[in-house]
């Protein structure tokens, strides 16, 4: 009588906690794309994945097809939301690499699951620089990102790789297209850039400090000199560990030192003011501000 009592016990048990594989695998897959930081509706991921009347709804989950019979229900639902100032085919992209990610805490124990844990893992990825996590009872979760703004794009030995202000690598591209072909162009480290994105970001040492001096002094350009240069390149110094800025925004070809730049763009502004009515299309000026106290001014055609 103990072990037939035993044995059904054990067969309950076992009936509940497969139950658990099973639904994983039977569960509808619905997760909502986001919009981007605009506020208007990314559409073109949105039919993908839908649910909670953000597009096609699915099909409600009974609460005993929920249920784990271990930890209680399972997450059944995932809520996706992204804010980005990424171009739509690139936010495209690094949703779905996410929703792939996502999808694998399907069918986990809603009690079991770590929230902080899972904001960890959404924080590793490159293009994300904030996220927060949510437990809805009883099968939902709710996240929320947002995405690193690109400050610029580096040339790579074999591929475009584009950053944020603080010198941190987003992604990796063959080709510029959309947004990216508008960003300023870096150029002068193609060495340490190669390999994998891992490999990249993990030989900026140095570099980083300059690429993130270097956002500062695009940012200043643009507020207080109105300019906006195309293309930089980064000649970096042995001797002092510094590096030239080669800025080129036509007519102008302007160079400074990083970290000795800050206090010399009032006079930068000076000097564009007078250079402004002899400069025209078939002319450039080179304005050379990387010695101290001096500025050299150079004219020529284009």
């Amino acid at each position: 009588m103990l072990v037939s009592l035993i044995v059904t016990a054990v067969s309950i048990i076992f009936f509940f906690a497969g139950r658990q594989i099973f639904h994983k695998l039977e569960l509808d897959k619905p997760i909502t794309s986001g919009t981007t930081s605009s506020g208007k509706e990314n559409k073109s991921a949105r039919g993908k994945y839908a649910e909670d009347g953000l597009g096609a709804t699915s099909r409600r989950i009974p609460w005993w097809e929920r249920w784990s019979g271990i930890g209680g229900t399972v997450v059944s639902r995932i809520e996706l939301n992204v804010e980005s100032k990424h171009d739509v085919q690139a936010l495209e992209t690094f949703q779905n690499q996410t929703a792939k990610f996502l999808d694998t805490f399907r069918g986990r124990p809603m009690a079991m699951l770590s929230t902080e844990s899972l904001k960890r893992d959404l924080l590793s990825q490159a293009w994300i620089e904030q996220a927060s996590v949510r437990k809805i009872f009883p099968d939902k979760l709710q996240i929320k990102i947002v995405g690193r703004e690109p400050a610029f794009v580096l040339r790579g030995m074999d591929a475009w790789v584009l950053a944020d202000s603080r010198g941190s690598l987003i992604s990796a591209s063959k080709f510029l297209s959309g947004r990216w072909a508008t960003l300023p162009r870096v150029f002068g480290i193609e060495d340490r850039l190669q390999g994998d994105l891992d490999d990249m970001d993990r030989q900026l040492t140095q570099e980083r400090v300059w690429l993130q001096d270097l956002s500062a002094l695009l940012s200043k350009l643009h507020r207080q000199v109105l300019l906006q240069p195309q293309e930089v390149k980064i000649i970096p110094d042995s001797w002092t560990g510094s590096a030239m800025f080669v800025l080129k925004s036509a007519p102008y070809e302007i160079r400074l030192t990083s970290g000795q730049w800050n206090n010399r763009l009032n006079y930068l502004q000076y000097i564009l003011s007078d250079l402004h009515s002899e400069t025209t299309e078939s002319t450039f000026a080179r304005i050379e501000g990387q010695y101290p106290d001096k500025w050299y001014v150079t004219k020529g055609k284009q």
